[in-house]
């Protein structure tokens, strides 16, 4: 059974049928919703299709998807079970989407695109070709990601963040909006890049940030240039300077006091090691 425009039919060869350029079109008996439906499509049960919606030959629909008006979906490509597909979309010849993938409005899915089970994509996203995001990433509004990208699972890309081509982000990792990530970047598992920054070409972004369990609060590597404690975000020089009196006015005893300064000239340590000390903005490669 497919439901186009509302108009629930159970067997879409009763519909109205015509050839065309464009593909075989299937316009409902009281001709009021219409869509076209290439050669050898395969669409699954309780399938809801909006209106004037264009799928391609040989590709699969799985069950209990739901497609928004307007919306294009390529040849060979593939449709998991339960996604929700918004209108004004175009999904590449060959890609594929994932089980109970949520698609926005007005996004577009390059060629041979691989987007992963549990997915949400927000609105107005431009996603590559060639490139996968991984299961249960979550791609905010406006992002672009170039092509031939590799986004791990668990991901979470902010707002109106740009990632260019060949980049290759590790799982579980946090990229705040308006970021900016150059060609062929590599950014670690578990990284945290802050709101605003800035990412050359080719720069590599270290694997596992360092963190120290403390008798109060965790403090550790939250992104370049920058610390985090309990509520506490700031960039690296602030702790140096601050951190014994910031301690004292939340009544750190002294001894904590000193574990503290110790962790945080650690952290210094392994920031400039790892070429990560750089206030965020100021990320380039050298």
């Amino acid at each position: 059974m497919i439901i186009i425009n509302g108009i629930q039919i159970e067997n879409i060869e009763v519909v109205y049928k015509i050839w065309t350029e464009d593909g075989n079109k299937y316009t409902s008996l009281n001709k009021t919703a219409e869509i076209w439906l290439g050669d050898d499509v395969v669409v699954g049960n309780d399938v809801i299709v909006g209106n004037r919606v264009r799928i391609g030959n040989r590709t699969t629909v799985g069950d209990r998807v739901v497609i928004g008006d307007r919306t294009t979906v390529g040849n060979r490509a593939r449709v998991g079970g339960g996604a929700v597909i918004g209108e004004e979309v175009s999904i590449g010849n060959g890609a594929a989407v994932g089980y109970v993938v949520t698609i926005g409005d007005r996004v577009k899915i390059g060629g041979g695109a691989r987007i992963g089970k549990e997915v949400s994509i927000g609105d107005r996203v431009v996603i590559g070709n060639r490139t996968a995001v991984g299961n249960g990433a979550k791609v905010g509004n406006g992002v672009i990601v170039g092509n031939g990208v590799r986004i791990g699972y668990g991901v979470r890309v902010g707002n109106r963040t740009a990632v260019g081509n060949g980049v290759t982000v590790g799982y579980m990792v946090t990229i705040g909006d308006r970021v900016i990530i150059g060609n062929w970047a590599r950014i670690g598992t578990w990284a945290r890049v802050g709101d605003g920054a800035r990412i050359g070409d080719d720069y590599n972004l270290p694997v596992q940030p360092l963190w120290f369990c403390g008798p109060r609060y965790s403090i550790g590597y939250h992104s370049p240039g920058m610390i985090a404690s309990g509520c506490i975000c700031k960039p690296l020089d602030w702790w140096l300077e601050n951190i014994e009196r910031c301690a004292e006015e939340f009544a750190y005893t002294s001894d904590e006091v000193k574990e503290y300064t110790i962790r945080v000239k650690m952290l210094e340590l392994w920031m400039t090691e790892w070429g990560v000390r750089q206030w965020p903005r100021e990320v380039k490669h050298a």
